[in-house]
């Protein structure tokens, strides 16, 4: 397996246009009880998969990035530290991942005609993955990354689904929402690598020197 991508791809000529109308919005709030320990500080080379993530975002070069931090939240902020992103703090964490994803909406503005959202457990994910779903978005359509069968995050949400977002309660993420929505699906098998158990973590290891020579 190929090492993971952090710097920014190259370009000849002129440098990468920046999205304005485009906010990234990773979430990173959670306490990773299944874990045991957490989850945004696991390193992989020189980097915490929380700063590691921010990273990928910003290649992306967005109007912003928003990180939603919960649990350890002042260690996540001084990982982050130097980083051009905006630390948004949940406190109400604990209730789930739809207060999380409406933490960071609303730091959205109005003038933002989209948001990408991730999680910062999603190690495999790397600039060129996201750049395809950014890609695949057709007007007034989610852009939702597939993998395990279903359409999952990343995902790409226009404004007009956002009130519908702040709507969620509880635990429950935004994929009942991609269900019945009209979707632009693109394939990413690296979206399928999560960090939710000491298994998985095993296999992050597993994989990380396979591919890079080093954890």
């Amino acid at each position: 397996m190929p090492g993971i991508i952090l710097q920014r791809p190259r370009f000849a000529g002129q440098p990468p246009r920046v999205h304005t109308a485009l906010r990234v919005v990773i979430l990173a709030a959670g306490g990773s009880r299944r874990l045991g320990r957490p989850k945004q500080f696991v390193r992989i080379g020189a980097d915490s998969l929380l700063r590691r993530a921010a990273r990928v975002a910003l290649a992306l070069r967005p109007a912003a990035v928003l990180v939603v931090t919960g649990a350890h939240a002042a260690r996540a902020a001084a990982e982050l530290r130097g980083l051009p992103v905006t630390v948004v703090s949940h406190r109400g964490w604990r209730t789930g991942q739809a207060g999380s994803l409406r933490a960071g909406l609303g730091r959205t503005p109005r003038v933002a005609g989209a948001v990408l959202v991730f999680a910062v457990d999603q190690w495999q994910l790397t600039v060129a993955d996201l750049e395809r779903l950014l890609r695949a978005r057709r007007r007034g359509r989610p852009a939702a990354a597939l993998h395990d069968g279903a359409p999952g995050v990343p995902t790409l949400w226009p404004r007009a689904f956002w009130p519908r977002l702040r709507a969620l309660k509880g635990d429950r993420g935004a994929r009942e929402l991609l269900r019945g929505a009209d979707v632009v699906t693109v394939a990413l098998p690296h979206a399928a690598a999560d960090l939710d158990t000491p298994a998985a973590l095993v296999r992050l290891r597993r994989t990380w020197l396979r591919g890079a020579g080093s954890l």
